[in-house]
């Protein structure tokens, strides 16, 4: 599903925000105070919203990244040392390295681990009992992603759902 994860991504960290446990104007750093937000004031609205500034660790060629089931952790190390974009709020711009930031929020909020809580809490309820995080398995036949390479249609190289993770890591059926 990729990007559309942080959908539920977001919908997860309002199920906290509902039941008193975030504040959605509250610093990311109350939540986690390692957050990389470089003594700016960054809000989960902001997370949330693309309008943090942090630099997007997609964008980042980190050899960390390239490993087989990156953590939460090093998804953030790979932007550590590149600028914020623009103060946070300043302005708007796609960040998957937020969605990062908010499934860390979730887990340290909920104790859980980040799939277990939305799968639990989001999608469940709402019926999708055909979606999960891509590195459990599903039961029966599932399409696979597919690229035009080469002048014709071919299985696209696969990614681990732990590079994406909170950002794009679910996988679902079209039912």
């Amino acid at each position: 599903l990729a990007s559309i994860t942080k959908q539920f991504t977001a919908a997860a960290v309002l199920t906290l925000v509902d039941a008193g446990a975030v504040a959605l104007d509250a610093p990311i750093t109350r939540y986690l105070p390692e957050a990389p937000v470089r003594g700016q004031p960054m809000t989960v609205r902001q997370l949330l919203a693309h309008t943090s500034g942090l630099p997007d660790y997609a964008e980042v060629r980190a050899p960390a990244l390239r490993a087989g089931r990156p953590t939460p952790e090093a998804l953030l190390a790979a932007v550590r040392d590149v600028p914020l974009y623009f103060a946070p709020g300043a302005l708007m711009r796609y960040s998957n390295t937020g969605y990062a930031l908010a499934g860390q929020l979730v887990e340290r909020v909920t104790g859980r681990a980040y799939a277990d809580y939305v799968e639990a809490r989001v999608l469940r309820p709402a019926g999708l009992t055909d979606t999960r995080f891509c590195d459990r398995a599903f039961a029966g036949p599932h399409a696979g992603a597919h690229a035009f390479a080469e002048g014709a249609l071919r299985p696209a190289t696969s990614i681990s759902p732990y590079v994406p993770w909170a950002a794009g890591g679910f996988c679902g059926t079209a039912g």
